[in-house]
């Protein structure tokens, strides 16, 4: 009964989320937002570049359905929010839940990151998280054809990698999933998942060697005969292709990132650490799951080196940490005393005193952060401040208000 209710809130509080990020991307696909909408639209103008096949094919649907590319790109990414949500609810209500991974759902690295920096909403990740969403419902259900299902991700996660480059880089979370999947089932490693790595990693080799970085000025002129605002233009187009490394070391040092994403790192890490702990769960322990999170860390670190949205890489792993968690978990116990006996249930095998403590340690860390700790995908900020999230709130309700108004005005 109780884990029935607690699911019911967290179904309704899923949906008020979506809906308010779905609202926001609206209100981004009519302003023509320069990064929301303008990185979904990069295309070939100037010749083969990085990126620029999401751009095209929604080009091309733009001329074949007379709709404009920037609502076609809304409605794509209306469709793959929504499934991102369906499934994580299907799995609360498939699984047993325990205070930890509510609280590893809404912290503001997971599905509050967009909430409290919703100049985020609506990138390129979106297709990573649905696919990973995709894939992990499918592991957990358990009735899959192995090998096809590694032909058909492999395909998705080559073809995505062409739409952003960073796919590739997350790959290693597909393989990591099939491994846990089979050692829960008492299979043998498959040998096959190392091409969801590999054929991802050909595209971005043939992306780098024979691709060029996109023209902004070319694409924006292209994008203007569609009848876009100019807005479109902005934002990544307007990106210099000459911001290196360096830069990113630059800006990296003058916006005091080592501190604030390196902080915002270790808490995160240290939430991680009170689920693993408080959950027993079966070949998972504290030690093998950051020695595999440092290798998948270090994987992406091409990207915080080419580029300074750091929070934003930061939120990619943990949002794709919470989808693999899930297979980790048991499944609904019927008997509800027993249920609600476990979610609250925090285990140590030693003395009264030091359990009173750690537990009082992790409630009074667990405030402290949800409360206080705030992280943006890039640039200046405070990472103990709780004055952005306040304001980036009022944005959402802002948002929200304007959305009505405009279905109403409809």
């Amino acid at each position: 009964m109780h884990q029935t209710i607690l699911k019911i809130l967290l179904s309704i509080i899923l949906l008020i989320l979506s809906f308010f990020y779905c609202s926001n991307l609206l209100l981004n696909a009519i302003k023509c937002h320069g990064y929301s909408i303008g990185d979904w639209l990069i295309n070939f103008q100037g010749g083969f570049v990085r990126r620029g096949l999401g751009g095209e094919i929604f080009l091309y649907f733009s001329d074949l359905v007379k709709i404009k590319p920037n609502y076609l790109v809304w409605i794509v990414q209306v469709i793959l929010i929504v499934l991102i949500y369906c499934i994580l609810i299907k799995i609360i209500w498939k699984k047993e839940l325990n205070i930890w991974f509510v609280m590893l759902c809404f912290t503001p690295y997971g599905l509050l990151f967009t909430f409290f920096d919703i100049g985020i909403v609506g990138r390129k990740e979106i297709i990573l998280f649905a696919a990973f969403a995709v894939f992990i419902w499918t592991l957990i259900n358990e009735n899959f054809n192995q090998d096809k299902l590694i032909k058909w991700y492999c395909i998705l996660l080559t073809f995505s990698t062409f739409i952003h480059e960073l796919i590739f880089f997350y790959t290693p979370y597909f393989v990591l999933a099939l491994f846990a999947s089979n050692k829960l089932r008492n299979l043998k490693f498959n040998p096959k998942s190392l091409y969801l790595i590999l054929l991802p990693l050909i595209a971005t080799v043939v992306i780098y060697l024979k691709g060029s970085n996109f023209n902004g000025d070319l694409n924006c002129e292209k994008l203007m005969t569609y009848g876009l605002e100019p807005q479109v233009c902005k934002g990544i187009l307007a990106w210099p292709n000459s911001f290196g490394a360096k830069e990113v070391l630059n800006y990296a040092i003058n916006n005091n990132y080592f501190w604030n994403y390196g902080l915002s790192l270790i808490l995160s890490l240290k939430l991680i650490f009170f689920f693993i702990h408080y959950s027993n769960f079966r070949f998972i322990t504290i030690k093998n799951f950051f020695s595999l999170f440092v290798v998948v860390f270090l994987f992406t670190l091409p990207l915080f080196i080419k580029a300074i949205d750091w929070g934003r890489w930061i939120n990619i792993h943990f949002i794709l940490i919470l989808f693999l968690f899930s297979l980790f978990m048991n499944d609904q116990d019927n008997n509800p005393v027993n249920s609600f006996r476990k979610f609250l249930e925090i285990k140590f095998k030693t003395n009264v005193n030091f359990k009173l403590s750690m537990n009082l340690l992790a409630i009074i860390f667990s405030v402290f952060y949800l409360r206080f700790i705030f992280m943006r995908h890039f640039g200046t900020f405070d990472v103990m401040s709780s004055e952005i999230k306040n304001f980036n709130i009022e944005g959402n309700w802002k948002s929200l208000i304007t959305v009505l108004n405009i279905i109403r005005n409809y």
